[in-house]
């Protein structure tokens, strides 16, 4: 991903008011950004066609980076072609936004630096630490306010819960979908604050929560020793203000704010605290030193750290959570939910999560960390889904839709074959709804067709070869126990190839 700045002016035109206000118009209303160098023509008509790609963010503003004017931004989401005869050049644009009335922090420390006239379009660099605080603040303004209502809303029920269960059909995008919530929740770019993991039948808590693990000791003897688990992990780098904090947190049932000496605390403790977790102390010590001039921090106001467990309901849950159940309550979160984990005695200085002395050390899940669960609904593994988890979590079905199929084929809405495939989508998942024993947990999710792009010569897909390689075992294999088994993949295949649907789409 690339970070443009394009003027709303189309460069060459009158730029009068009237005719900036005529510019603006027609970029709130068409969603676009404008410019008025053709294809070939000038350094500014070549990067806007060639160097800008799908996905990249524009924001549209005019002047030097001291007076600096912003209206729009968006991401990128078509290539260029002309628009009418108001400028050579258009980029359509998603999760468009109006940013007037907020402050995006450019500097004469920016690219372009004190220039009055930086141009028709230029870069954005990310690794200058003063581009990358324009970055973040439009892209985090994008990610709350942008028209991607779905994921809003899926962020939402995340956050008023603190644990979300993404299920549906396969292929719907749950895992895409869950990547992007935390991602447009947490700093552009950041590793820091998000970890993914995939349940398998063999995940424990030892490898969730801590436990021993085999070491080489001296003499290459084979040692066990406590280890923390990929949770504890986490929540020991995302928890790392409300750990050092802990006792006055206890004490102070009620405490809204992290004072200024608080914070001092948390500085000077940090490497106790995180050991050698190098990449927690560098993103908490620049937090800690952006916060230090302010009096008072709301607590809530900490950072979000995003968990995400893909094929949740593939392992067993009780053995893998063990005592934590207790804390996945949203009423118990932070130091309220504290426990004593199975291995609490053994902890040492790399593992410890609160007692520096490790006499009485608890575990809690910080108040700013939310996990999100990924599964299909329609795994044989599902029924091992703990009822008492079940309720801490709050769920949400991605149907395959045609707004599913919009979200996860997005950047392939260009391709010759795009509108065929949504016919085919349609008509075969309309199909199955209806077949007895299958319904809409079985649909057909559209990550599957992103397969065709493999099947596609010149704009024009095998649709016979992606049915047989991709298609039809699966569908055989969701229809195996019944008799009509042959009839029904007829009348699937048809469907499919969009042949009598209406008469296909009756129950078998």
């Amino acid at each position: 991903m690339r970070y443009w700045v394009v003027s709303p002016m189309a460069w060459g035109m009158d730029t009068t008011d009237e005719k900036l206000a005529e510019f603006l118009k027609i970029i709130e209303e068409k969603k676009i950004a404008l410019v008025n160098w053709k294809k070939g023509e000038s350094a500014s008509g070549k990067r806007f066609s060639k160097e800008v790609e799908i996905g990249d963010l524009i924001i549209i503003a005019k002047g030097s980076n001291k007076k600096k004017k912003c209206y729009y931004a968006g991401i990128v989401d078509s290539n260029s072609r002309k628009y009418e005869n108001v400028a050579e050049q258009c980029r359509s644009l998603r999760n468009f936004v109006n940013i007037k009335s907020i402050n995006i922090p450019f500097s004469e420390k920016c690219t372009r630096g004190r220039t009055d006239n930086p141009g028709t379009i230029y870069e954005l660099d990310p690794g200058n630490p003063h581009d990358k605080k324009v970055i973040d603040t439009v892209m985090n303004y994008i990610n709350k306010n942008g028209d991607n209502k779905p994921m809003k809303e899926y962020a939402q029920l995340l956050f008023s819960h603190y644990q979300l269960i993404l299920t549906g059909a396969p292929g719907t995008g749950k895992t895409y979908m869950a990547k992007e919530i935390a991602r447009s929740n947490i700093s552009e770019g950041s590793t820091t604050q998000l970890e993914f993991v995939q349940f398998h039948p063999s995940f424990d808590y030892t490898d969730f929560i801590e436990g021993l693990k085999p070491v080489k000791g001296a003499n290459l003897n084979l040692v066990f020793e406590l280890k923390n688990g990929i949770f504890k992990k986490f929540c020991r780098r995302a928890g790392v203000v409300e750990r050092i904090l802990f006792d006055t947190l206890k004490k102070e049932k009620n405490k809204k704010d992290i004072s200024s000496s608080e914070l001092k605390t948390c500085a000077s403790e940090l490497y106790i605290f995180l050991g050698d977790d190098e990449d927690g102390i560098s993103f908490w010590k620049e937090w800690l030193e952006n916060k230090k001039e302010e009096r008072n921090v709301p607590i809530s106001d900490l950072p979000k750290f995003f968990f995400i467990i893909d094929e949740i309901n593939r392992a067993d849950l009780s053995r893998v959570f063990g005592e934590i159940f207790y804390a996945l309550e949203p009423d118990y979160r932070g130091v309220e939910g504290t426990v004593t984990t199975q291995y609490a005695s053994l902890n040492t200085i790399e593992t410890f999560f609160v007692d520096k002395t490790r006499k009485n050390d608890k575990f809690f899940i910080p108040s700013n960390v939310y996990i999100i669960g990924t599964m299909n609904d329609i795994d044989r593994s599902v029924e091992s889904f703990d009822f008492a988890l079940r309720r801490r979590f709050v769920w949400q079905e991605i149907k395959a839709d045609e707004k599913c199929f919009e979200t996860v084929m997005k950047d392939m809405n260009k391709k010759p074959f795009y509108e065929e495939a949504l016919i085919r989508y349609k008509n075969l998942n309309d199909v199955i709804a209806k077949i007895e024993m299958l319904g809409e947990s079985y649909n057909i999710g559209p990550a599957y067709f992103r397969k065709l792009d493999m099947y596609s010569n010149n704009g024009n897909a095998d649709w016979d070869q992606f049915w047989n390689n991709h298609l039809e075992l699966l569908l055989k294999e969701y229809l195996r126990s019944r008799k009509s088994i042959t009839d029904d993949l007829n009348k699937l295949k048809a469907a499919y190839d969009n042949k009598n649907t209406q008469n296909n789409s009756d129950n078998s």
